[in-house]
């Protein structure tokens, strides 16, 4: 036979048969097939269990091409998580790696501007107002990163 042949339900049966050597067919009606399995139950039993075996195959085998579907659902969107966390911490560090630098240079600013001994230097009072400007721009400067980039 040329692969299962399927007949719908209530329909005359029929199939072509191509044979590779010569043979005789014995052609049973359903009756007559049921007749002969119901007075040999071992021969009942083997197409049942050939039958069981069968469906319990193709079953398993189903099972197990959906489990590796959704298995390489899984791992396509594990890697699109992946992808998208790199590319998030890529963005982020090209973000406060700038703001870091802007804000240690106005931590230096500050904390040389009020250092004792510059003060000290500063005896003009123009001098003391540009030392006072300085350090307001540098805390400006740390307020505006702080609350930008919750920098400590």
């Amino acid at each position: 036979m040329h692969g299962p042949v399927h007949w719908p339900r209530h329909s005359p049966l029929a199939a072509a048969v191509t044979s590779l050597t010569p043979c005789r067919l014995l052609v049973l009606g359903r009756a007559v097939f049921l007749g002969c399995l119901a007075g040999a139950p071992e021969m009942l039993a083997a197409v049942l269990a050939r039958l069981t075996a069968t469906v319990r195959g193709r079953t398993q085998r189903r099972l197990e091409a959906e489990a590796r579907q959704r298995g390489l659902r899984a791992q396509l969107e594990l890697e699109r998580y992946r992808s998208l966390a790199h590319m998030v911490a890529g963005v982020a560090h090209e973000l406060n790696t700038p703001l870091g630098i802007a804000n240690t240079a106005a931590s230096v600013l500050e904390n040389r501007v009020t250092s004792d001994e510059l003060r000290a230097l500063a005896g003009d009072p123009r001098t003391r107002v540009t030392f006072d400007d300085l350090q307001q721009a540098a805390n400006l400067v740390q307020a505006s990163i702080a609350q930008d980039c919750c920098i400590p």
